[in-house]
């Protein structure tokens, strides 16, 4: 029987063992076949998806820009050293930033061969979840053998599924490093077994995690002490001879080169600049300046995260807004899993005893971590919580599936003991990537009506600033882009700094923006030739006013009736903020309709009146002027 079914199976299959790495099966190859055939499979969804976002071409926006701006300075004079702003505010104002570059750099070389286009980023980002798939199922290959792989491969089917195909192409930062979390805790689970050859992959998936988002400090760090030090007592207890207590050390030391090197551009930038941004990162946590959300609202996020049916469901993303939900189900799910567990010990399962340590180690982790969230607990924030769940789930069906092998074996029935379970885990894992794929094939990008606008305005822009018969325009020109916009907070703005550096033009933004766009593309009005600024809605209008200003670029999709409909909600919408005793907020319906959105004040009747004006939209437009034009918006 096999080690996934609780046998003996360095033994009797020769798999390999869950113990430790024992000799190389005879069947290896026919391991490796099946092994890949696995990681094709739950890569059909994310390819079809690369054909669907091909066409038509996407813009990226807003944070999407500022990746695709700091993978493409990986192979610049000034290379990115610190992640993407992050929600981290200091007292004295500034912004510190996620703790690394890592994905930018992992991304750029797929990138350049790609083509250096926003679907190359795209392509980048799925080899790199991709690559994540086919790690951990060559760990599952090592833990288990075939089987075991059948059973992580259903397990990532439906986590995949769950997040969706625009999470899994999508260069987010809190996106890319979801599925090498779960390489993560598997690398830990190895190396709590003996496992050493696993360091330097646990040392890899860390610090992509915690450098993309530093949401995954806690759990990270708090798995990687688990892993060193039970790790380190089961390698020297097991390896007796001096020959493997050498190979285990390589392991390690390997694995503690490599978190060096991975780090070094962080600490490069924390050594050259004052203050750094890990000093920075430290001090924020140290005093966020409001309380956390707290123990309570932690455990009840993390229940809400092991919600098993919203994962075979696909019901994990909340509309990409706050994380709500019941926690009543994630509740069972952790009492099924606390019952597992004693199960897994009473059978002295060795491979699902460590195992169901790890996870009951990163559920205790996941809970701290959630509880010290800063502010709104936004989706983003806790994505990996998702991943928890399904490993949560996979461990606890895990140890059903051996109880129920060994029961059998003792009345020594002639029923077959693994093809039922086998049967039953194809049957979801093609269940759940034939779905994927049909929602694949229909995926689109995220807002695709701002990014068609950026299409509509950046060629006449390119255009204008090219041919140079602007004042301080042309190919030698330094290019100050700013935006004026009330709607989407520079959503196209970024979008456009970037289609224009994208083009060779030597483009930056404002000071105030240095936390965003790093040193590399940050320019003082003085030092600029000419502006190129992005107005939206009732900007245009002022930017048209102003002396020596040029437009270059206009786009409006609405139809004549929604010009019309717009004006009649904004009319409503004034009106209803009178009769709410709300007239200073009037201004606001032109100059900041985003911020107007969000007030608390703003009665829900008023706010639908919103909706329905965002909805419609509003003209956007590219003017070009001397620098001086910057000081007057």
């Amino acid at each position: 029987m096999h080690e996934f079914t609780g046998g003996q199976a360095s033994r009797e299959t020769g798999a390999i063992s869950t113990d430790g790495v024992g000799a190389r099966p005879a069947s290896w190859r026919w391991d490796l076949v099946f092994l890949g055939v696995m990681v094709t499979v739950l890569s059909v969804p994310l390819l079809v998806a690369l054909v669907a976002i091909r066409d038509p071409r996407w813009y990226p926006l807003m944070d999407m820009a500022q990746v695709e701006l700091r993978v493409r300075d990986v192979g610049s004079s000034q290379p990115p050293l610190i992640g993407l702003k992050g929600r981290f505010v200091l007292g004295d104002g500034r912004q510190a930033s996620h703790p690394g570059p890592l994905a930018f750099w992992l991304l750029w070389p797929i990138y350049r061969v790609a083509g250096g286009t926003s679907w190359a980023m795209q392509v980048a980002t799925v080899l790199l979840q991709l690559a994540a798939t086919a790690t951990a199922l060559w760990i599952a290959l090592r833990r288990g053998g075939p089987a075991l792989v059948l059973g992580v491969a259903t397990t990532l089917a439906v986590l995949m599924r769950a997040f969706g195909a625009l999470t899994l192409t999508e260069a987010w930062i809190p996106h890319l490093p979801l599925l090498w979390w779960v390489v993560f805790v598997l690398a830990v689970w190895s190396i709590v077994a003996g496992d050493t050859v696993l360091v330097p992959v646990a040392v890899f998936a860390g610090s992509l995690c915690v450098q993309s988002h530093v949401s995954h400090v806690g759990t990270v760090v708090g798995l990687g002490i688990l892993a060193a030090v039970v790790g380190a007592l089961a390698t020297f207890r097991r390896a007796p001879r001096d020959d493997d207590r050498s190979s285990g050390r390589r392991w390690i030391l390997c694995g503690i080169v490599l978190g060096i090197v991975l780090w070094v551009p962080p600490i490069v930038e924390q050594l050259t600049r004052s203050p750094g941004n890990l000093s920075s990162l430290w001090r924020y946590f140290r005093a966020p300046g409001e309380p956390p959300v707290g123990l309570r609202s932690g455990v009840e996020l993390l229940l809400v995260h092991l919600d098993p049916w919203r994962l075979v469901t696909g019901q994990v993303l909340s509309g990409r807004a706050l994380v709500t939900g019941s926690t009543l189900p994630g509740a069972l799910m952790l009492g099924c899993w606390a019952i597992a567990a004693i199960v897994a010990i009473r059978l002295r399962h060795r491979p699902l005893v460590r195992l169901h340590l790890v996870i009951g180690a990163a559920i205790v982790m996941a809970g701290v971590s959630m509880s010290r969230i800063v502010g709104d607990p936004w989706y983003y924030l806790v994505l990996w919580g998702w991943a928890l769940g399904a490993l949560v789930g996979f461990v606890t069906i895990w140890t059903l599936v051996v109880l129920v092998a060994r029961h059998q074996a003792s009345l020594r029935t002639r029923w077959p003991r693994r093809a039922p379970g086998k049967l039953a885990m194809c049957i979801a894992l093609v269940i759940s990537t034939a779905v994927f794929t049909g929602q694949a094939s229909r995926v689109e990008v995220l807002r695709p009506d701002l990014s068609s606008a950026v299409g509509e305005l950046v060629p006449s822009t390119v255009a204008a600033l090219a041919e140079g018969s602007i004042p301080g325009t042309g190919r030698d020109g330094r290019y100050l882009v700013t935006w004026t916009d009330p709607f989407h907070l520079g959503t196209q703005g970024w979008a456009l700094l970037n289609e224009l550096d994208r083009h060779g033009f030597d483009v930056a933004a404002v000071e105030r923006y240095r936390a965003q766009a790093t040193e590399a593309h940050i320019r003082s009005p003085d030092d600029a030739t000419a502006v190129v600024n992005l107005a939206v809605g009732s900007a245009i209008e002022e930017w048209r006013g102003k002396a020596g200003v040029h437009e270059v670029a206009y786009f409006d999709a609405r139809t004549g009736a929604e010009r019309s409909r717009y004006a009649r909600l904004r009319s409503v919408l004034i009106r209803e903020l009178k009769a709410a005793g709300l007239d200073e907020l009037v201004p606001a319906v032109d100059e900041n309709v985003f911020a107007l959105a969000n007030d608390p004040a703003l009665p829900e009747s008023t706010r639908s009146t919103i909706v329905g004006m965002r909805r419609i939209g509003v003209p956007t437009a590219v003017f070009v002027g001397p620098p001086e034009a910057v000081s007057e918006t």
